[in-house]
């Protein structure tokens, strides 16, 4: 069975052989990376430091320099793995998408120029495959980890719990019996006060149902449905989540409006249920049938999906190979 190269456009949660661009786990095996934040010492980026790609006070200022060139250098990275190491496994991903559609919103001229933009990124990939040979065997696997929703109302539960005697002014920072956190679409409430968890639990799910731009408040009795952990599996699971109407995204701030307007943005973290939400999956190459079309997929079923390509099984992951499109046969 041929070992095909992949390539993907987000983070997974097994340890890749090759990682260019996110945070490396700092798990083996990783022969050779070119993290978000670059090293001038670092295998590939010294070679991309001799061949004149870039220099090293360019990659010790990496994070101060525009994303869509971070994202240009990333690519670099990619290639030279491919050209001059021929991985059996890369993880690639790049961010200029992600950035640009927080700023001016999915769907935008600003989002449609990005998204052609990265479209060359992948073609320069594609090139160096065909370029090298590696395309007779190799798997190009393309997702996301999420879909965007544009808003134009910010909302501030934490403004409401100061209003409501729930939070007060600590000396630099809040405190008092709950916290609210933003996640975007969604926030996860936290009651601070234990003694009063329980009473407090229920004093906010009457202050916060209902109000403008939040769309329901869920206890942890709906954490399953949603994926959340429950608190009795870790102490980060919240006591509450909040869900966020439509146009409206959750913010931390503690003081000013409950809900102020903004002229145009973009954001995520809303229920998975959300068809906004939904994200890409694109499979071409060694064992992937031509034409085929599948319906929704869990992101928890592309780790193995990839694996068994490799013909092996992730027997401790909870997704699960996509039989749609894997050929390989999984039981090695």
């Amino acid at each position: 069975m041929p070992r095909p190269f992949m390539t993907s456009l987000t983070r997974l949660d097994s340890p890749p052989h090759r990682w260019i661009g996110w945070r490396s786990t700092g798990q083996k095996p990783i022969t050779w990376q070119f993290p978000e934040l670059p090293d001038p010492n670092g295998v590939i980026e010294r070679e991309l430091i001799a061949d004149g790609t870039v220099t090293a006070e360019q990659l010790r200022t990496f994070e101060d320099s525009s994303q869509a060139w971070q994202d240009e250098i990333w690519t670099a990275a990619a290639e030279q793995i491919l050209e001059k190491h021929n991985p059996n496994l890369l993880l690639f991903h790049l961010l200029t998408l992600d950035d640009t559609n927080h700023e001016y919103g999915p769907m935008s001229p600003a989002s449609f120029t990005a998204m052609a933009f990265l479209d060359a990124k992948v073609k320069q990939i594609l090139d160096v495959l065909q370029r090298t040979g590696l395309s007779r065997n190799a798997t190009l696997i393309v997702v996301s980890d999420h879909g965007f929703r544009n808003f134009k109302h910010k909302v501030h539960p934490n403004v409401l719990l100061r209003k409501k005697g729930l939070l007060s002014e600590g000396p630099g920072q809040p405190k008092g019996d709950a916290w609210v956190l933003s996640e975007g679409g969604t926030a996860a409430v936290y009651v601070t006060n234990p003694d009063r968890k329980a009473s407090v639990v229920a004093e906010l799910r009457d202050i916060l149902t209902g109000a403008e731009g939040i769309d329901h408040v869920y206890g942890v009795e709906d954490f399953p449905k949603l994926g959340y952990p429950l608190p009795t599996v870790t102490a980060q699971a919240p006591d509450l989540v909040l869900a966020a109407v439509p146009d409206y995204v959750f913010s931390n701030e503690s003081d000013g409006e409950f809900v102020t307007e903004v002229a145009a943005g973009g954001t995520h973290g809303y229920i998975n249920t959300d068809p906004k939400m939904q994200a890409i999956f694109i499979a071409w190459g060694a064992g992937i049938p031509a034409g085929v079309r599948i319906n929704s997929i869990s992101n928890l079923d592309v780790a193995p999906a990839i694996a068994a390509l490799f013909g092996l099984q992730m027997r401790q992951a909870k997704g699960h190979a996509i039989p749609g499109i894997v050929r390989y046969e999984t039981g090695h």
